[in-house]
């Protein structure tokens, strides 16, 4: 059976080798479909949380508003969805919206893979990387993994352009900015989980300059695409601002949000402990229960001054931020996502790390790298309590692109 299948595979990679452009997109269309049609009939495809259904419930019209609000996402894009929303409102066009987002990120990277082997191989470990990571986005669609989804792939097939001399191809690089904006678009914060890889990049672009007398045309047109990225974070980011700040009651509701969400997010301020100030503001025990439950309707017990605060209150007797730097703590949450709830993914990544490190040696200090930067930000994401799928599956999704392509 082994026998019969390196025979298929090694025909296939003679065959693949005259394939089209044409062609490879249909392969990767169909594994692509396949994956999302067995996700959707085995998993059922839903969102991971809340978030997205109160985001397109304020855009989309079911309150009556059609608000380009949308907490998250910037108004620009809630401006297109609820206008898609007005025409037909029948149809769920943020699902569509995301799903859409994640099938061409997935085409793009498969197109990408296959493209440059032209083999059967390359189809098979395509295959397997799909199957493994869009499923696991599939499972549980949320915003902020679509987001970083785009950014992602807008990075990964830049730095590919530079690997196979093809970096000034100009329709090319429209799209994968074109990506990227949507991904900021989406959510700016996206960026923090692509951020560090950008670094490692260009640090090792301007060390290959320096040691190997690299081009210095390539290094100037790789510095000017990373200030085109940083151009697209200050105009999407500061433009969002600018909406919210321009209307008092939202301007209001976002700093009450943020609040909010640290308080939620970034740290927890035990009732018992800190009873004082639940005192002052009039809190029973079951409402700081409600409030980290994520049930704050009422707006007189969870008000904006009150959120304040707390939020004051906290910051002035332990710091902004108190993380529970406990190793022994740290190591058994780590080791326990990376040995049960992520432990395929986990094991692809260490598998991949092990084959690069034995059959790419002259780049083993930045695979290393790379290697060493997904295990910190995924033991960071833990420090902070943000260690949750929406974030993790990206951050070994980017790790191994780089080693595929």
């Amino acid at each position: 059976m082994i026998g019969q299948l390196l025979k298929w595979i090694f025909k296939l990679e003679e065959i693949n080798t005259k394939m089209t452009k044409r062609n490879i997109i249909l392969i990767v269309c169909i594994i692509n479909v396949l994956i999302f049609i067995f996700a959707n009939t085995l998993f059922q495809v839903k969102y991971e949380q809340v978030d997205d259904f109160i985001m397109y419930n304020m855009y989309s019209g079911l309150d009556g508003t059609f608000n380009l609000h949308g907490i998250y996402i910037h108004p620009l894009l809630c401006l297109i969805l609820g206008t898609l929303y007005k025409i037909v409102s029948s149809i769920n066009w943020h699902s569509i919206f995301m799903l859409v987002s994640q099938f061409v990120c997935f085409t793009l990277i498969g197109y990408t893979i296959i493209n440059k082997h032209k083999n059967g191989i390359s189809i098979i470990l395509y295959t397997i990387f799909a199957s493994l990571f869009y499923m696991a986005l599939l499972m549980l669609v949320q915003y902020t993994s679509v987001a970083a989804l785009l950014v992602i792939t807008s990075f990964v097939l830049l730095i590919d352009l530079y690997q196979s001399e093809n970096s000034q191809k100009t329709k090319k690089k429209i799209l994968l900015f074109t990506l990227f904006t949507i991904g900021l678009m989406i959510r700016v914060q996206s960026i923090i989980i692509v951020a560090p890889f950008m670094g490692i990049y260009l640090l090792a672009y301007i060390t290959k300059y320096f040691k190997e007398k690299q081009n210095k045309e390539k290094l100037i047109r790789i510095i000017k695409d990373y200030i085109v990225y940083l151009i697209l974070i200050i105009v999407v980011y500061t433009s969002s601002t600018l909406i919210y700040n321009s209307d008092k009651t939202y301007k209001e509701f976002m700093e009450h949000h943020d609040r909010r969400a640290f308080l939620h997010d970034m740290t927890y301020v035990d009732y018992d402990e800190n009873k004082e100030i639940f005192d002052e503001i009039g809190w029973s025990k079951n409402d700081h229960y409600l409030f980290y439950t994520f049930n704050f309707g009422d707006e007189n017990i969870f008000s904006k001054e009150n959120i304040e605060k707390i939020y004051n209150y906290k910051i002035k007797k332990d710091g902004k931020y108190t993380y529970d730097i406990n190793l022994n703590n740290i190591k058994e949450e780590f080791v326990g996502e990376t040995t049960n709830y992520y432990v395929y993914i986990v094991s692809v990544f260490l598998g991949i790390f092990l084959v690069t490190l034995t059959v790419n040696k002259k780049k083993i200090g930045l695979n290393t790298a790379i290697f060493l930067t997904t295990i910190g930000l995924h033991i960071l994401f833990i420090l902070i309590n943000r260690s949750v799928a929406r974030v993790i599956i990206p951050e070994y999704i980017i790790r191994n692109d780089f080693t595929y392509i």
